[in-house]
């Protein structure tokens, strides 16, 4: 019986090196033609400058490196009042982000107007616009701790959710200073606690000693689902299987990318 069975298994491995050798015709597959398209990225934050980025994506066959846009009108609009961005660059060290495009002007802090953006890209002729608001910050109550058996130190916080609305978060701990790496990144929504107080505790990565920010932000839903966006397609990279995925701005048109206001609270907390 056993003979016989490896008799079937040679026949077969013969048949289909055959049909392997004779599969020698190329084929052919059409990929749709690349295409640039307008990224836009900018974050109004209180007292900090007006500023962009304008860049344009890369197609899947372009080597060229990433060419930033230098030749579009920019303005951000606010309350009746119009502000044009200049093509100068602008880096912003504290939260790590450089932008082509700038104004002198410092953002305020209005929780009830809206501010327009309308870049109109002189190379192709067209124009695109978005809008956002900036949201009024959560208080943070109180920072506190956890400590496991091996000493290790987990950071809580505690905050009341304002009941009225649907709110997305955005939780950072900073470790000593905060240009120093970020341990706690991490999104969330008042889904299961709208309107309730609610803790949240990081990883146990923390020590006696460690000097902590927390930091709270609450942000638009559109910004929300923009982040769970670039998440899902950096997820999907990996896996030849997995469905193309876009992130998912607010800018019109064939434009790219976000155009948001960022609020937050903050406390720092020492481990004793």
């Amino acid at each position: 019986m056993m003979r016989n069975k490896n008799i079937f298994l040679q026949a077969l491995l013969f048949c289909s090196s055959i049909f392997l050798c004779h599969c020698t015709k190329p084929i052919t597959v059409n990929l749709p033609p690349d295409e640039n398209r307008l990224v836009v990225e900018a974050y109004l934050i209180p007292q900090k400058r007006l500023a962009v980025a304008l860049q344009t994506s890369a197609g899947i066959s372009n080597t060229q490196p990433v060419l930033l846009v230098s030749r579009a009108r920019v303005t951000i609009s606010h309350n009746g009042i119009t502000d044009t961005l200049r093509n100068s660059p602008y880096i912003d060290s504290a939260n790590g982000r450089v932008y082509n495009y700038s104004s002198p002007v410092i953002m305020g802090t209005d929780y009830v107007n809206t501010y327009t953006l309308t870049v109109f890209d002189s190379t192709s002729g067209k124009l695109y616009t978005a809008a956002t608001k900036l949201l009024p910050p959560v208080p943070i109550d109180s920072v506190n701790h956890a400590v496991n058996i091996d000493n290790e130190v987990s950071i809580g916080f505690v905050f009341t959710d304002p009941g009225a609305v649907n709110n997305y978060y955005r939780r950072f701990v900073f470790i000593n200073e905060l240009s120093t790496e970020n341990r706690g990144n991490f999104r969330f929504t008042d889904r299961l606690f709208n309107g309730t107080a609610f803790s949240l505790f990081t990883r146990f990565i923390y020590k006696s000693g460690d000097s902590v920010t927390v930091r709270l932000y609450n942000l638009n839903q559109d910004y929300f689902e923009f982040l769970e966006s670039i998440n899902t397609a950096e997820d999907a990279a990996g896996n030849p299987l997995a469905q193309p995925v876009f992130a998912k701005g607010n800018i019109s048109g064939d434009a790219l990318g976000i155009f948001t206001a960022l609020s937050y609270a903050e406390k720092k907390y020492i481990v004793p």
